[in-house]
């Protein structure tokens, strides 16, 4: 198994893999951008070719490609060296992993589900009975391109031709119900089909797996959408709609458009508006934003316009904020009841409707004007007993002084009203919490041990055996950096190539580490190497001069203690002996 995992990760260039995710620009040896797995400003997510290896220097994630696959993609090991595998064309044995009794059904379940999207939309394109769904869909102008992506289906109105297709194909009634499709009857004999009579959209997650089912209501049946249940495969606290054909866009963009319901993000995605979304309903979850978080920090949330819409705007937009994600929030006017109707009757307007994003500030001024009648004076004062503390919380002044003129406007009073309002809040006009820019994250501070160690392993060979013959052990006083040092020193005078994956097979996990860690490091001095070999000879002079002066001065506080021990002893030629080292050393390190 070993050597299929060697095999696999040989054949995936860690750099090009990442890439897909991550936009990287090469710095030096190594490769860097933005930390996917947390919010930053400046690149501390490095890359290594040579090692063909990761790190942030950011929030100290780090490891190989499969590593990395688990990361991104919320995946266990398995998992991820499957779906590496498969971008590396390697067949994986079956009998390489033993697979617990839920993986095996998952996998089935997957399986099935497939196969069951298939016979939903063979009966939507081929069979009479899709004839009254086709007019639907083309009533609400999806284009026969689109039916084909979203693989929607049509589900006959008879009580068990999927479980009767299904067990021909040779499935298992217990698998069949484990997957949701099917509801066990009254008398618990038998099953019927759980979609009779139903538009059919397949369900798949961020890896384009079909893990469940949607059926929409052509007629009167209550509810106008019947999901699938949850089951080993669907979760639907962490999923989203059309992530699987968004994520890239998104990751583009670097933006989402959140809508809720399957045609707001069908009928825009065919339209060009790739990176959209649903949630699925109203409710946005921790485990939503999380999945997407994976993909981008910045949500532009597109409700329906009606009151539980934008209700579910403000529900979303606190917890998208919480997350500490960038929040933006779609405003359609009322002649459009959702993003789906926007897009079909002016694809223009939508358009500039995403341009013009509210923020959140502006969006919470639209919300108290829907909800609020503020020519009435009770209703006036619930406007402002509901904008007042969101204002409280503005911390720049500026911006603050804008929107306390906005509800003064709005709730027709004057500013100094709102101002005296804004004190019950705990905040004065102007006060709140200083601003403070993010933190700069950039590779960490090391000691000039490590850094002398980090300019040797980024050296061409003649140089770093030049810097090892000038330095010794003494002066690595921090032992895994001293252990280091003495490996690399016999590594690089011996006739051996170096390679550094080669030297990084001799090390301890905690030596491995350390060397990791300093090869992937941003070092402003190497990106002058290509052009300048003396700029770096410079550096490693200015940094040898400081090791020398700390070895020397490390001497100078041992002869200090030994000449206290010796002048309590009265051993006066010990005294005259150590006084004189201790000159020696000093006037070196004044040299």
């Amino acid at each position: 198994m070993e050597d299929t995992i060697k095999e696999i990760k040989s054949r995936v260039d860690i750099v090009n893999l990442i890439n897909e995710y991550v936009p990287l620009t090469k710095g030096g040896k190594n490769y860097k951008g933005l930390c996917p797995f947390h919010k930053e400003n400046t690149p501390s997510f490095m890359v290594s070719p040579e090692l063909q290896i990761f790190k942030c220097f950011g929030c100290d994630k780090g490891g190989d490609s499969i590593r990395f696959v688990q990361e991104i993609e919320g995946l266990e090991f398995r998992q991820a060296l499957e779906f590496l595998a498969g971008k590396a064309g390697v067949a994986l044995k079956t009998s390489a992993f033993t697979r617990s009794p839920d993986e095996m059904k998952a996998k089935k379940i997957l399986e099935l589900n497939s196969l069951a999207a298939e016979y939903f939309q063979y009966i939507l394109k081929n069979h009479k009975f899709g004839k009254k769904a086709l007019a639907y869909l083309k009533d609400r102008d999806i284009k026969d391109a689109a039916i084909d992506i979203y693989k929607i289906g049509y589900a006959p109105n008879s009580w068990d031709g999927l479980i009767r297709f299904l067990l021909k194909r040779g499935y298992d009634i217990s698998l069949i119900a484990a997957s949701g499709l099917v509801v066990p009857k009254d008398n618990n004999k038998g099953f019927y089909d759980r979609f009779r009579g139903r538009l059919i959209i397949p369900l798949r997650n961020e890896r384009g797996e079909v893990v469940g089912f949607s059926g929409r209501s052509l007629g009167a049946s209550e509810p106008k959408y019947l999901n699938s249940p949850e089951t080993l495969v669907f979760k639907k606290e962490r999923f989203l709609y059309n992530l699987d054909l968004a994520r890239s866009e998104i990751k583009k963009k670097k933006e989402a458009i959140l809508v809720e319901g399957y045609f707001d993000a069908i009928t825009p995605f065919q339209e060009g508006f790739k990176n959209v979304v649903a949630s699925l309903g109203t409710s946005l979850t921790s485990g939503q934003l999380s999945l997407l978080k994976r993909f981008t920090d910045t949500l532009i949330i597109f409700y329906d316009t009606d009151t539980a819409g934008i209700e579910a705007s403000k529900r979303a937009l606190n917890l998208a904020q919480s997350a500490g994600m960038d929040v933006k929030v779609g405003i359609l006017s009322d002649a459009f009841k959702d993003p789906d109707e926007a897009v079909r009757k002016d694809k223009m307007y939508f358009g500039k409707a995403l341009e013009s994003a509210a923020s959140v500030y502006d969006f919470y001024f639209e919300y108290a004007k829907k909800r609020h009648n503020v020519k009435d004076a009770l209703e006036k004062k619930k406007a402002a007993d509901f904008l007042l503390p969101i204002i409280s919380e503005i911390t720049h002044t500026v911006h603050k002084a804008h929107y306390i003129k906005e509800l003064a406007d709005l709730l027709d009073v004057s500013e100094e009203t709102i101002v005296q309002s804004l004190k019950k809040y705990g905040t004065n006009f102007g006060a709140g919490r200083s601003y403070s820019l993010e933190k700069k994250v950039s590779s960490p501070k090391i000691s000039s041990q490590e850094y002398i160690l980090a300019l040797i392993l980024s050296s061409p060979k003649e140089l770093a055996q030049k810097t090892l013959y000038k330095l010794s052990s003494d002066d690595f006083t921090q032992e895994i950096a001293n252990a280091v040092f003495v490996k690399l020193k016999d590594y690089l005078l011996s006739k051996e190539r170096f390679l550094l994956r080669n030297f990084c097979l001799k090390l301890s996990p905690h030596e491995n580490e350390l060397v990791e860690k300093l090869h992937l490091m941003e070092l402003p001095v190497l990106e002058f190497l290509e052009e300048d070999e003396a700029y770096l000879e410079k550096e490693i002079k200015k940094i040898f001069d400081i090791i020398n002066k700390e070895t020397l001065r490390r001497k100078m506080r041992e002869v200090s203690y030994l000449l206290k021990q010796a002048e309590k002893r009265s051993d006066k030629r010990l005294v005259s002996e150590l006084q004189e080292e201790f000159l020696r050393l000093s006037k070196k390190v004044t040299k």
